[in-house]
């Protein structure tokens, strides 16, 4: 039962502290600064907009919501899921907060970071990723979305649905 309460609060953790057309250069502001979006259509940028909107709403977190956090991952959980879902909310804010671009071309989203590649952190980071490009429900059908580093090498290839 206490494995159980404890999965059921980093889950909370987790969702509190995600509650928290023009030019092709046009940039949306995060905390992570600029995050340039660039796209083939018009339709392509609607879908790029969106996701940095869902990134945002998703990933700024308040006080609060860190507070809580903070609670639920601040030391090491005894439960094993717990502390993996702990592990990944930490490299995706890490992650959102390297994002350089996000770039849609066909409905296929690229976001490009400042990760690196190869150790287990980028992998968790880019499934963390791939998994808001899912939820944000702008181009979850489409095949091909993907997350890159900046010099082009893979960290993750989403899976869609």
């Amino acid at each position: 039962m206490r494995s159980q309460w404890a999965a059921a609060a980093a889950l909370l953790a987790a969702a509190l502290l995600a509650s928290c057309g023009g030019d092709d250069d046009d940039a949306a502001s995060t905390d992570g600064g600029e995050i340039e979006i660039v796209a083939e259509s018009d339709a392509d940028r609607m879908i790029g907009e969106d996701l940095v909107a869902y990134l945002d709403r998703n990933l700024e977190a308040d006080p609060d919501e860190q507070e809580s956090f903070d609670r639920a991952c601040g030391d090491e959980p005894a439960n094993p899921k717990v502390a993996a879902q702990c592990e990944q909310a930490r490299a995706t804010l890490d992650a959102y907060s390297s994002i350089d671009s996000v770039e849609v071309a066909d409905g296929r989203i690229t976001i490009v970071t400042g990760i690196e590649p190869g150790d287990e952190a980028a992998t968790v980071a880019g499934q963390g990723l791939c998994d808001l490009i899912q939820g944000a429900d702008v181009a979850d059908f489409t095949p091909g979305s993907r997350i890159l580093n900046d010099d082009d090498a893979e960290i993750a290839a989403c899976v869609s649905r």
